[in-house]
């Protein structure tokens, strides 16, 4: 079996995932003293108190975003050079539940640097990396395709939106919510 990630550019993969925790880290931060967290100071409070403290709210999460990278960095190189094909992702979320699971000598260590760490805020990043990746893919397709994509895209859109109702709907009631 061919491996498909034989392609994969780690040096680019380094310096594109060093930008994205970049950004992470941006938003981990704003993420951490906006009403996520209402223990924290407000932004304003912290830009009163100095660059001291808005960069002292960063280094909180900064070594969780060091053990992220690493991990991603890794998975990418076993994803290309293991002599069989399975998706890079697959290969860093393996490795990500290694590193933090019970019998991993490093899981106190990666679990406790993890933690500061806000996976809510590192989605936007990263979804704007996928919009972008899948953006490029599948501009060919979009324009083979043309309106019918986005007539069968409205449809599972708004089924989607219609099904997830129905089912929050009968579980409300039957919980008693509503």
């Amino acid at each position: 079996m061919n491996n498909q990630n034989k392609s994969i550019n780690l040096g680019q993969s380094a310096v594109l995932l060093l930008l994205v925790c970049f950004i992470g880290l941006i938003a981990n931060h704003i993420y951490g003293f906006t009403g996520a967290n209402k223990e924290s100071m407000s932004f304003f409070m912290r830009l009163i108190e100095g660059p001291s403290s808005l960069i002292g709210g960063m280094a909180e999460a900064f070594y969780g975003m060091v053990v992220i990278y690493l991990i991603s960095i890794v998975g990418l190189a076993i994803a290309k050079y293991m002599p069989f094909y399975l998706p890079s992702i697959a290969w860093i979320s393996l490795l990500a539940i290694l590193v933090a699971s019970p019998i991993s000598p490093v899981a106190d260590i990666v679990i406790a640097t993890t933690a500061k760490v806000h996976f809510l805020a590192l989605t936007t990043s990263v979804l704007a990396y996928a919009g972008f990746a899948i953006g490029q893919l599948e501009i060919e397709t979009f324009k083979k395709s043309g309106i019918k994509i986005i007539v069968i895209g409205l449809f599972v859109f708004i089924g989607t939106y219609i099904g997830s109702v129905i089912i929050a709907e009968i579980i409300l009631k039957s919980t008693g919510q509503i």
